[in-house]
């Protein structure tokens, strides 16, 4: 006999749904005032449905089936809910229910919703069944059956094809996709994210209801906890290319339209084989979720593999140089800039290890191994790009890794708030120089690109408009109170170039400079 529980705080409805069982079904009924006491329950009898409502006091029906979940607990879950609880009822289903009903419930919803409970337990059995039967017929599959034995196809390498259970692969084509599920992106959440157990159940259960053209197998990585992975198979290679490029889109979209789940997916390519090479691909091409941040799903290319460039080994030196001073700003900067690069041109896994490892290798030189060790203790800077989405959050771990260590050797992070200003304070005093952008950001030992940004934010106006307006003024200033001749003029002021002096000083006053002067002289 099966035993349902059910969980309903006002009296009258509750002894109405006992009714409708009894009369309907041959059911052994428990019930319930709120989750409190339905928890008390299924730690003492085994249940194998539950009906439960959302809105109840002490302990509602969100709370009652995240703790079902929490415990692995398999019982199927129907919730029930008013017209005004549509928020809770959301929310419960993305958790992964099995049914739903509306109040004031009518014996044929009721009904249905039963039978359908009845079948998904029938089926559950009949699946139980087959795995008992699997159980001990050869040790090495276990009781995880074909997902097992593909997971050691991939991870040990190890030969499946004569096993039974896969025999339905034996010629076909292979892909692997990587799902990976963003936990510093995800803000607008149903639930916590915390829990990654729940996550990953609602997220398969998602993907596992969802109409598809491609077949496939979902198993927990072995290596990161918040990832799946999808295996791919097909008998035709380019319905399957098509397919699970298409089919990893629609998952993408679904994860964040239901459950709002920020993931990331990089499929590999291809293969005959059930082999490692194809999580490799899929893992390389997941890093490129770095450098695309206007798509979710990354398809693996045979690309080149060419790494360091001569431009690139020069940001790196200033990224030493930066840590040393405790320019944050500036190393920013240069470690945003690593992450421009056209990603065709390189392999965005090696790429992104190997500028972690040149970052890395600065900070044991400048520190020593007993630094670099503690901070990584408490932040595992290599594991960390399996939980973030962008360059952003990337790069912003990267200096807070470098924070910790400022605090650990009490290093003194440089101020560049007063640079606009003392910039500016330069140009008006050294104006008759040689100025540029890029000798101004040399003196005063910031980026070129930072500087530019800087300074029109604070003063105003452009580094080189500064420039032109301050020469101008000095200019004005001279044809008004001297008799000097304009090239004097000129290049008392900055301009070398009579001719180019004429056009800025008739662009900036609508006069030439001989113009301007007889006009000023007449006035005076």
């Amino acid at each position: 006999m099966l035993r349902v529980l059910v969980v309903e705080d006002m009296v009258i409805i509750r002894n109405g749904i006992v009714a409708l069982l009894k009369k309907k079904y041959n059911f052994d009924v428990l019930v319930a005032s709120n989750g409190l006491e339905a928890i008390d329950i299924l730690n003492e009898f085994k249940v194998d449905f539950i009906l439960t409502d959302i809105k109840m006091p002490k302990c509602d029906g969100i709370g009652l089936i995240k703790k079902i979940r929490d415990e692995n607990l398999e019982i199927l879950i129907v919730i029930i809910s008013g017209y005004g609880e549509f928020e809770y009822a959301e929310k419960a289903i993305n958790m992964g229910v099995s049914g739903y009903l509306l109040k004031p419930i009518e014996d044929s919803a009721f009904e249905k919703t039963i039978n359908k409970i009845l079948k998904e337990i029938e089926d559950k059995k009949k699946q139980k069944n087959i795995l008992d039967e699997y159980k001990g017929a050869k040790e090495v599959i276990s009781e995880l059956g074909t997902t097992l034995l593909i997971q050691d196809a991939i991870f040990r390498e190890i030969d499946i094809t004569e096993f039974d259970e896969v025999k339905h692969l034996k010629g076909l084509k292979f892909s692997v996709a990587i799902l990976n599920i963003n936990l510093q992106n995800n803000e607008e959440k149903a639930f916590d994210y915390n829990d990654l157990n729940l996550v990953k159940y609602s997220a398969k259960k998602i993907i596992s209801e969802m109409d598809k053209e491609s077949n496939f197998y979902l198993i927990d990585s072995p290596n990161c906890a918040n990832q799946i992975i999808i295996f791919f198979y097909d008998k035709d290679e380019t319905n399957l290319e098509n397919n699970t490029y298409k089919f990893c889109q629609s998952i993408s979209e679904n994860l964040k339209k239901f459950i709002k789940l920020e993931v990331s997916i990089g499929i590999s390519d291809v293969s005959s084989k059930i082999e490692k090479k194809l999580y490799q691909q899929a893992e390389d091409y997941l890093q490129m979720r770095f450098f695309r941040n206007d798509r979710n799903v990354f398809k693996y290319n045979k690309i080149k593999t060419s790494i360091i460039t001569d431009g690139i080994i020069e940001r790196i030196a200033l990224i030493e140089k930066y840590i040393q001073r405790g320019d944050l700003i500036n190393l920013r900067l240069i470690i945003e800039s690593l992450f421009v690069v056209n990603v065709y041109d390189v392999n965005p896994k090696c790429y992104i290890s190997t500028i972690l490892n040149e970052i890395i290798e600065i900070i044991i030189k400048l520190y020593g191994y007993d630094v670099y060790n503690l901070i990584n203790s408490k932040i595992e800077l290599s594991r960390y790009i399996y939980e973030v989405k962008d360059t952003e959050a990337l790069v912003n771990f990267i200096v807070k890794f470098i924070e910790e260590i400022y605090e650990i050797k009490n290093i003194k992070k440089v101020n560049n708030e007063n640079i606009p200003v003392q910039v500016k304070k330069y140009i008006e005093k050294n104006y008759s120089e040689d100025l540029s952008v890029k000798k101004l950001a040399e003196l005063f030992n910031v980026n070129y690109s930072y500087l530019s940004a800087i300074f029109t934010k604070e003063i105003g106006e452009s580094v080189v408009s500064y420039i032109t307006k301050v020469r101008i003024m000095k200019a004005k200033k001279l044809l008004e109170n001297t008799s000097a001749d304009i090239g004097t003029i000129a290049e008392s002021v900055g301009y070398s170039d009579l001719q180019y002096f004429y056009r800025v000083f008739k662009k900036n006053t609508q006069k030439t400079p001989m113009s301007y002067r007889n006009i000023t002289k007449k006035v005076q």
